[in-house]
């Protein structure tokens, strides 16, 4: 995820991951936590979190749109 703010390692986000699955697309409602960050030459800021509490149904939607070819 690239940002103009820089994130806490720790720091608890609520995102909303909107995925196309066939004709539709579908809004994955995840909180997740913060496991790194960086900085980019420009001053934007990249983060990658890992998901906390995630359902198996929406586990299985986002499977299936990376699986997608």
């Amino acid at each position: 995820m690239t940002l103009r703010e820089r994130l806490r390692i720790g720091q608890r986000i609520n995102l909303s991951i909107f995925v196309s699955l066939g004709k539709d697309v579908e809004a994955i409602k995840v909180n997740s936590q913060v496991v790194w960050v960086g900085a980019d030459k420009d001053g934007s800021f990249r983060s990658g979190v890992k998901f906390i509490d995630l359902s198996v149904n929406d586990r299985k939607k986002l499977e299936e749109f990376f699986e997608k070819d």
